[in-house]
């Protein structure tokens, strides 16, 4: 086998399994989407911009323990600030999995219970 068509299979193999992760990624995220969520409040203590990626948020959340996601911000460029408090949903059985809410800005005087919210909160309905 030529030098050639062995670096054409690898590129394949690559791009094949490139393309496996892919399905198995969006595959663990449907899946999360899909478990009974619970509702609490992050914070944003971070906006920052990856080197090859769009402008992203740190923010961090509470549920037993705290607990520290990042989260691309999409169509809210611009419009987010550091300090700020959303709604964070969050797959039960998976507490480091949360998801902020940037559609429900919440006000300092809400507190969060604990444990957090079964279902989305009154205020944010």
């Amino acid at each position: 086998m030529t030098e050639q068509k062995k670096g054409k299979k690898i590129v394949y193999l690559f791009s094949f399994l490139v393309f496996l992760f892919g399905i198995g990624l969006t595959a663990y995220h449907r899946f999360l989407d899909s478990l009974p969520q619970d509702y609490t409040i992050g914070k944003i203590y971070r906006i920052w911009q990856p080197a090859n990626g769009d402008i992203a948020v740190n923010f961090t959340y509470y549920l037993y323990q705290e607990y520290t996601e990042s989260e691309k911000i999409g169509n809210y460029r611009g419009k987010l600030k550091e300090g700020e408090r959303y709604l964070v949903k969050v797959p039960e059985s998976h507490p480091e999995r949360g998801v902020m809410l940037f559609e429900y800005p919440v006000s300092d005087s809400i507190v969060a219970p604990e444990e957090g919210w079964d279902e989305l909160p009154e205020f944010a309905r």
